[in-house]
Order: structure tokens, then sequence, then C-alpha cells
């Protein structure tokens, strides 16, 4: 590109002539070409997934004792809590298995002290108690 005002040969890109100082935005030229840049792409966020708040896992005494009492309530809180609180799920499963087991030790004791009590009040040996056809006519004959 050449100056208007001296004629002397100048940069394509110039804004000023080097030898006068002249301006070149008078002139009219092609604007210069745009610079290439790499478009900004995003990246999409990323959610994490959802994550409940962390779960106290402490075994509470009221629901020990419901799970001894009553040993199938035991059963169900260890099934359906043995993946989110373990220690909690165990304390359960421990308490109704020992409650299990100690009502059925009871009752075959109290069984046999009824059968006992009852045989020595009404006058009957515990050996007669082992003939099935007798045990019927002992108590209703």
């Amino acid at each position: 590109m050449f100056c208007k005002s001296c004629g002397q040969q100048m940069d394509d890109f110039a804004l000023l002539c080097p030898k006068c100082g002249a301006s070149t935005t008078d002139q009219t030229q092609a604007p210069p070409p745009p610079v290439y840049q790499q478009p900004v792409y995003q990246q999409p966020v990323y959610q994490q997934p959802y994550q409940a708040g962390a779960v106290a896992d402490v075994p509470s005494g009221g629901m020990k004792l419901l799970s001894f009492c009553i040993p199938i309530v035991g059963l169900i809180l260890y099934l359906t809590w043995k993946d989110q609180k373990p220690v909690s799920a165990k304390a359960m499963g421990k308490a109704a298995l020992i409650g299990f087991i100690l009502g059925f030790v009871l009752s075959i004791a109290y069984y046999i002290i009824a059968f006992v009590v009852i045989g020595a009040a009404s006058g009957y040996s515990y050996s007669d108690y082992y003939s099935i056809a007798n045990f019927a006519t002992k108590f209703f004959g």
C-alpha cells in the first residue's frame, strides 16, 4: 500500500505513514483480515449423583428392646437395614435371635413345669403322661 500524502510505500496494516506521519485511516483500504480464533467450547456441567446425607448408625436401646420382645420385628429391621446401617442391623439381629432363643427355652420350661405341677396337684405321677391314650382320659374323663 502507498501513502496518499507522500507516495511512500508502507505496510498494508500500518496506521501512520513512516515517512510523513499521515494517517492512513482516511484512505480506503480493506480492513485487516480477521484473526481466526478457536471457538470456546464449554464442557457440560457434571452433576454428582444424588447421595443422601450420612445416616447415623447407632443402634437405639428402644429398637433393641422391641427386637428382643418381638423377634420377627428384629428380623425385618435386620433385613431392611443391613445395607444402609450395618451396625444397627447387626444389633437388631442379635437382639431378635436372643429373644427368640430365650422365648423358646422359657416356653419349654413353662410346659414342663406346668405338667409337673398339674400332675402333682391331680395326684398322677409324671410317668403317667407318657401314655398318649391315658392322657386325654386323665384330664377329660
